[in-house]
């Protein structure tokens, strides 16, 4: 249970004010799994840009339910 930061995707809960979409943040992971995301000082453009990765994510995942009828 070493609590190590690691790069991986996870399902955001509020990262970055991003929630309910996978995606690849530095990640603080113990013996139970993901215990927080850490939030790295990125220019507002780049948080932004990162929410709308998010937001593009969201929907392709809506669309694509949608269509296999999920």
């Amino acid at each position: 249970d070493q609590k190590r930061i690691l790069p991986i995707s996870s399902i955001q809960e509020g990262c970055y004010d991003i929630r309910d979409v996978a995606l690849s943040v530095p990640t603080v992971v113990g013996r139970d799994g993901v215990i927080s995301c850490i939030e790295v000082g990125l220019w507002p453009k780049e948080v932004q840009a990162l929410r709308s990765s998010g937001n593009v994510l969201r929907q392709t995942v809506k669309t694509v339910l949608q269509r296999i009828g999920a």
